[in-house]
């Protein structure tokens, strides 16, 4: 390592930017008295940190920085940068170049830059000392220091030889290890105490954080229990629920199906009461039938009349075969009654069972009403009402009301009805017999019949009596007896007038007659005809009815059978409803009781697990929980917080006793390093010193006298050794660590020759000046520094010395380069380059160059 180049700007009198470049040959710098040549000498010292504004030839900070002159201003900063090569890495840093800068400003700041990037005194200290340059060092020599360099104290005196000696870099990483060794015990004191206070508090928090995690524990526990608790009785109602819903479905679906059918079928029913009111129709139909008989029956009289007529002439004639003719008319005329008397007794019949048939309905309607009375009570009341009460009066009601439908059923029934039907018809066949037998009988026998017409007329009024006593007891046929009366009127009269006409003229009568037999014959076959067609509409009518009624009866029997279904289907029902209640409640419940056990509490899959033994095991877990308590929530991240500091210092305790035993090792290597490096140095300074104080005396003897001091151990903050586990705070007991204080003193002794000397402070100043140039130039053999900068040191040489120092240099310059300031001849003969410093009137160093070996070749 060697100084390659200095920039200084503004420091001193250096105002402007000035750079001396140097290279490993010896560089003279001259000039005259106060140009300013010292102040390259400070530039150097003050970059390499020198703090001694004395050594500076200061007063303050900012009196390195150019004060102005009378043609110049002052400047507000000052710079110094060296650039030393560093190829072969003697710095300790991997850069080829170090360029170390040092500036400063009037408001005193200070700074340090190497290579570009700021740092610290300290750094610059230890960087420069690797390469044993430094501003202790002897790197930069002054004439103040060849004056003083014998006259040291003690403690300058180490300092010096510590630099020369080459410790002195162990000594600023002793002092830098040792200083970091008390922040290091300093540090360890404050952990421990710290862990001191803490790990009673850490104690308490751990037991609370295990209550807790058992708390949590226990808890996570009841959470799972409940969630499969709650999850099972939830999906089991869920699933009883959807089954009973899907079975209340069914019921609805199968009940409005019934519910339709039976309104399908009631309306059936009521359209068969409609027709069943259509009854007038069939009561038209019997009354145009009834109506038809009467005529016919009216026509038949008649025609029988004028048969009496005709044989009551043939009888006044002589005929005998009216008399057997009117003989014939008596006896069906009362036939004819007969018939009569019958058919009275039928229409009785009739209308009697016509009022049953009604009263029969009328109870049927009411029993029916009563019956859907009782089933809707039924409906609506089964939670009230004893259904087997109820069951049992409607079975009687049935049984009943199936009786009145036999009865009704047997009034309305077509056989019933033409019984009577068929008894008329027999009649009105007999008399038709009678008429269609009636023949006229030959003359013989007129007188006969004349007897037999008186005999029959008697009986006719006698039946005409009982006729018109038989009219008055029937309301219902009046009109007929009526009918009857005055068509038995005319037939008297007609027989008067028939009796008149046989009288007059017997043979215009019995024409006339005749004819009238003869209409009346066709009418009666028209009425004949009308009343078979009437009895045919009749028959189909009857027939109609009863496949209606037979229709009637099955839709009854069917809206029954369906009315109980529905009934059983309604019942059901309304029991599928109650449970599906039940579901509902429980369900509602059971929410209820999951918000208040085990609020935001969220479903799961059921794992069909035993219910009852999970409710057990809950209430296990919330006892368990009752007995832990509650617990602050903040305990877990005071604990959390607690232990990380605590683990925290531990680990810090636990690097700082490893950084302390680091240190102290540290410190006793380099005791052991210093003591050894210090030794052997000073031995080669001893020879080298003794060689050069000869040949600058040209004889004489010097040597130097080292005297250790007492070894008194240095005493560190005591150590203290924690526990790890919280749970014992046990310490082992303080003790000390001890180093090593490497102490000295150096005596030097010097006998010029000829002289016998008892101390050094008797030389003269120039023996002096030789012997303080002697130990230097022994020092630069023994441990050569990159640069040496002698500051004017051979001013109090004479031309004799001046020539055996310069000499010296010259040996020593193949070991390291020199930089000199001078005004010798002899220093400047040796020199490769020469730089000259002037200063004008403003005040203002300046600097001009000489390269010898250049000049010398273009001399030549």
């Amino acid at each position: 390592m060697y100084l390659e180049k200095i920039d200084i700007q503004g420091f001193k009198s250096f105002a402007q930017p000035t750079t001396l470049v140097f290279n490993r040959e010896l560089t003279a710098i001259v000039g005259p008295n106060g140009s300013g040549k010292s102040n390259i000498a400070d530039a150097i010292r003050w970059v390499l940190g020198e703090q001694s504004l004395k050594l500076l030839r200061g007063k303050k900070s900012d009196d390195v920085i150019f004060s102005g002159s009378d043609t110049k201003g002052r400047l507000g900063f000052a710079k110094v940068t060296i650039y030393l090569n560093n190829q072969n890495r003697e710095a300790g840093i991997d850069y080829d170049q170090v360029v170390i800068e040092r500036n400063v400003n009037r408001s005193g700041e200070s700074e340090y830059l190497v290579n570009g990037s700021k740092v610290r005194l300290t750094d610059v200290q230890i960087l420069l000392a690797k390469a044993h340059v430094g501003q202790k060092s002897y790197s930069v020599i002054g004439q103040g220091m060849i004056d003083s360099l014998l006259a040291f104290t003690a403690q300058e005196r180490k300092d010096f030889f510590d630099e020369a000696t080459g410790v002195r870099h162990f000594q600023l990483k002793k002092n830098q290890a040792v200083h970091k060794l008390e922040q290091t015990e300093e540090n360890l004191v404050q952990a421990e105490l710290v862990l001191t206070e803490i790990e009673p508090r850490l104690r308490t928090l751990s037991r609370q954080v295990r209550r807790l995690e058992r708390k949590e524990d226990l808890e996570r526990q009841l959470k799972e229990l409940q969630t499969s608790y709650y999850s099972t009785l939830m999906g089991s109602l869920t699933a009883d629920l959807e089954k009973t819903s899907a079975h209340v479905e069914h019921a609805q679906t199968a009940l409005n199906a019934l519910q339709t059918e039976q309104q399908s079928i009631q309306k059936q029913l009521d359209a068969l009461d409609r027709e069943q009111s259509r009854s007038d129709s069939y009561d038209l139909l019997q009354k145009k039938l009834f109506n038809l008989q009467q005529e016919y029956n009216a026509l038949t009289k008649k025609k029988i009349v004028l048969e009496s007529r005709q044989d009551l002439d043939l009888i006044k004639t002589g005929n005998q075969e009216q008399v057997i003719l009117k003989q014939r008319l008596e006896y069906i005329l009362h036939t004819v009654r007969t018939l009569e008397t019958e058919r009275s007794e039928l229409n009785k019949k009739n209308a009697a069972a016509e009022n049953v048939l009604a009263e029969a309905k009328r109870h049927r309607a009411d029993q029916q009403h009563k019956l859907k009375e009782l089933e809707r009570q039924l409906l609506h009341e089964q939670a009230a009402t004893d259904w087997d009460a109820v069951a049992s009066l409607a079975e009687t009601l049935h049984a009943e009301h199936e009786q009145l439908r036999v009865r009704i059923e047997k009034l309305e029934s077509p056989e019933h009805v033409s019984g009577f039907k068929q008894q008329f018809a027999q009649f009105a066949e007999k008399l038709a017999g009678f008429l269609s037998r009636l023949k006229v009988r030959p003359s013989n026998q007129r007188e006969a019949r004349w007897t037999q017409f008186t005999a029959m007329n008697s009986a006719l009024e006698k039946l005409v009596t009982e006729l018109h006593a038989e009219e008055t007891a029937h309301e219902l046929r009046k009109q007929e007896l009526v009918l009857v009366n005055r068509q038995l009127s005319d037939k008297a009269r007609e027989e008067k007038e028939l009796q008149r006409e046989l009288s007059s003229d017997t043979s215009i009568r019995q024409e006339a007659l005749s004819k009238d037999l003869a209409d009346l014959s066709g009418q009666l076959a028209e009425k004949e005809h009308a009343m078979s067609r009437l009895r045919s509409e009749i028959d189909s009518f009857n027939k109609l009815e009863e496949d209606k009624r037979n229709t009637l009866v099955a839709s009854q029997k069917k809206l029954r059978t369906l009315q109980y279904d529905f009934t059983l289907k309604n019942n059901e029902l309304t029991t599928l409803k109650v449970e599906m209640a039940k579901f509902e409640t429980r369900k509602e419940e059971l929410d209820r009781e999951m918000t208040q056990e085990a609020p935001g509490l969220v479903l799961g899959k059921a794992d069909h697990a035993n219910t009852e033994q999970a409710r057990e095991q809950i209430a296990t877990l919330k006892k368990q929980l009752n007995i832990i308590g509650g617990i602050d929530t903040e305990t877990m991240k005071e604990y959390q917080e607690v232990h990380e500091k605590h683990t925290f210092l531990k680990q810090q305790t636990t690097d700082l006793r490893s950084a302390q035993k680091s240190l102290i090792e540290l410190i006793k290597d380099l005791d052991e390093h210093i003591g050894k490096q210090f030794q052997h140095a000073f031995k080669g300074i001893n020879s080298h010193f003794t060689k050069y104080f000869k040949k600058l005396f040209n004889g004489g003897t010097a040597k130097l006298m080292l005297t250790m001091l007492e070894d008194e151990p240095e005493e560190t903050e005591p150590e203290e050794v924690a526990e790890t586990e919280p749970a014992d705070t046990a310490k082992t007991a303080p003790h000390h660590i001890k180093t090593k204080r490497f102490d000295y003193m150096i005596e030097i002794q010097a006998t010029p020759p000829g002289k016998k000397l008892a101390s050094i402070a008797m030389l003269s100043g120039g023996e002096k000046a030789l012997t303080a140039i002697a130990l230097i130039c022994s020092i630069i053999a023994n441990n050569p520094p990159p640069f040496v900068v002698l500051d004017e040191v051979d001013a109090a040489l004479d031309e004799a010395n001046s020539i055996r120092f310069a000499e010296i240099i010259g040996e020593l310059v193949d070991r390291s380069q020199f930089i000199t300031i001078t005004h010798n001849r002899a220093t400047m003969h040796q020199a490769q380059i020469l730089y000259g410093i002037t200063m004008g009137d403003d005040g203002i160093s300046r600097l001009l160059s000489v390269n010898f070996e250049q000049a010398d070749k273009l001399s030549a």
